[in-house]
């Protein structure tokens, strides 16, 4: 066992106490400053998109001299906010931004062609691939998932719910119908060197969002957003040599950005009416894990419980593109990929990941073969986890 694994043992959690949905907990680690361990890297304040860090937690490790230490931090933090702030502001369906072309821009465009960068027309690609793959994902779906986290936000969200409000129920299924029709919309990829591309909608897709008054931008990365963010985020750091350190997010997600040892995911479930972990994974080297659960943990925002009839609604962030509800099966699911190679892989591999859980969690098609390991809480039995690898 190296000196990093004698300083620390790195748990990874599928739900933190306080935020996040998966973080690490790490124990046995010195946290002052300038010295050896992981420490939580500050995101640079950026006036224009103030909040575009804030679904997301980064750490890294740090060891040598304090001066050494001190300088490292500047460039891990430089980097990790330079490339997250862009892609934020890359991958944003309705705010434009001077300096950028990105999703909001392409949703006003109306069929004319627009000249995006390298990275964003890689990810409308990527997003275009899984929507047409119709497994739960429709990155077309904007109006509908903004509309929906729109009540989950709400602090009197029940009032609003569609098993109280006949006319949110059918407002519902008209956005999840006009979403999922793909006929609607035509997205052009026109030229794969230049990276010129189109986005237009039909009249019937307008009209109804006038009648509806649904204003947001159509294209939305929804449940993928996250995942987009933090691998441009992670090439950033790959790239410029830094690699011992490791996202979460508020939505699921964890990227391991080296190959951790000693290391366990921790599965929730619900035991004696509160979460608990009810088993571990043993990972031995780097991963990509999401989580998709539909109980609150701490006091995380898009949760919340209704009781009718004598049964309990559990709404939650992680709805499906084919009619903006949760699922009912699943109290939690975990896809989790383990692979040594993680940090050289090319593509979308969280993004990956994440649309692994939905196609599990939506379409039950759960992914198996090297490298995968799923886990379950079903909603029937809250206090036992089904594993498989």
């Amino acid at each position: 066992m190296d000196k990093k694994q004698k300083i620390i043992r790195i748990i990874l959690f599928a739900a933190a106490l306080i935020t996040a949905s998966t973080a690490f907990a790490i124990a046995a680690v010195n946290f002052a400053a300038n010295k050896t361990g992981y420490k939580t890297i500050a995101a640079s304040p950026d006036e224009d998109a103030v909040l575009y860090a804030s679904d997301f937690t980064f750490k890294y490790y740090f060891e040598g001299r304090s001066g050494e230490i001190t300088e490292q931090n500047k460039q891990v933090t430089a980097v990790y906010s330079q490339a997250l702030a862009r892609a934020y502001k890359l991958l944003d369906p309705s705010v434009s931004y001077n300096g950028y072309c990105n999703i909001a821009d392409l949703n006003r465009c109306s069929g004319e062609p627009l000249k995006v960068g390298s990275e964003l027309y890689a990810v409308l690609k990527d997003a275009y691939a899984k929507t047409l793959d119709n497994k739960g994902y429709n990155m077309f779906a904007g109006p509908l998932y903004s509309h929906v986290y729109g009540i989950l936000i709400l602090n009197d969200p029940e009032e609003f719910d569609p098993e109280n409000d006949p006319e949110e129920k059918e407002r519902r299924e008209k956005l999840s119908t006009l979403c999922g029709n793909l006929s609607h919309y035509r997205l052009e990829f026109l030229d794969d060197i230049e990276h010129i591309v189109s986005f237009s909608v039909d009249d019937e897709v307008r009209n109804t969002l006038a009648e509806l008054e649904e204003e947001s931008g159509i294209i939305d990365l929804n449940l993928l957003h996250d995942a987009y963010m933090a691998q441009i985020a992670e090439e950033a750091l790959v790239n410029a040599g830094f690699i011992n350190g490791y996202i979460t997010t508020k939505s699921g997600l964890t990227l391991a950005l080296s190959a951790q040892k000693d290391g366990e995911y921790c599965l929730y479930g619900i035991k004696d009416n509160v979460p608990a972990i009810l088993d571990t994974v043993k990972l031995d080297s780097a991963a990509i894990a999401s989580c998709f659960k539909r109980f609150e943990i701490g006091s995380e925002n898009y949760y919340y419980t209704l009781e009718k009839d004598g049964k309990n609604f559990l709404r939650c962030p992680f709805i499906s593109a084919y009619d903006g509800y949760e699922n009912d099966s699943y109290l939690s699911f975990y896809t989790i990929y383990e692979d040594e190679a993680i940090t050289d892989a090319k593509g979308f591999l969280c993004a990956d990941i994440v649309f692994a859980n939905i196609k599990a969690v939506f379409c039950n098609e759960p992914s198996n073969g090297d490298g995968f390991i799923t886990a379950y809480v079903a909603d029937d039995d809250p206090s036992r986890v089904i594993l498989s690898k």
